[in-house]
């Protein structure tokens, strides 16, 4: 996974984060809140559940660094892989059912509830990025760079912010800087699981690009 400056990586996560919130407090998300997402298997409120979570976790994160001392990432390439869903099976998988569950858990709160608890999870979180990051945090037993953890949660967070814009019709273009980044970010990681030539292919010759070079 990819790392960024520091200031781009924290820049970048706010502006995806209060992007993402413009469309969760929309009134079409409110009206729309129990109904089937673009996103298999969940409902509009549990997409924004989990963008709720993605948000806390980051807090807990900065949190838990900050407790026990910031500690300098291994040498070498930090152990990440990204949750693949690529056959419908896939989606049975324990980490993908247990988003579904997490979101679901949080949806039943209901759209106001969980709209105010996002805004006001975002001004706590932006307030502790603003004393810098940590330089790692733990993710599977290995460290990885704070600034490459914050570039996952921010292409998610836009991600998500997409699923809903598509199920409910809304044009929301996430703002520069967080969408160049993730774009960066999901570049990265499909080089690294499909190969440079496949995603030169991809983006250049779609007569001979290979099926699809998506990172999730």
């Amino acid at each position: 996974m990819r790392s960024f400056p520091e200031a781009t990586a924290v820049e970048a996560f706010l502006e995806a984060s209060l992007h993402a919130g413009t469309v969760l407090a929309s009134n079409e998300v409110r009206v729309a809140w129990s109904d089937p997402s673009a996103v298999e298997m969940m409902t509009v409120g549990d997409i924004c559940g989990h963008m709720f979570l993605i948000v806390r976790r980051v807090g807990k994160r900065l949190e838990i660094a900050r407790k026990v001392g910031e500690q300098a990432p291994e040498a070498g390439p930090p152990n990440w892989t990204w949750a693949r869903v690529q056959q419908a099976a896939d989606l049975d998988l324990p980490e993908h059912r247990q988003v579904r569950v997490d979101g679901a858990h949080v949806a039943a709160w209901g759209w106001e509830e969980v709209h105010n608890a996002y805004d006001a999870r975002i001004r706590y979180v932006g307030g502790l990025l603003q004393l810098g990051l940590p330089a790692s945090t733990d993710v599977g037993g290995d460290p990885l760079p704070f600034s490459a953890y914050l570039a996952t949660r921010f292409v998610e967070l836009i991600v998500h912010a997409d699923d809903l814009a598509c199920t409910l019709g809304l044009v929301s273009t996430p703002p520069g800087l967080a969408l160049t980044t993730a774009l960066d970010a999901l570049i990265h990681g499909s080089r690294s699981l499909h190969g440079d030539l496949a995603v030169l292919r991809a983006l250049s010759r779609r007569e001979r690009a290979p099926r699809g070079i998506s990172v999730f």
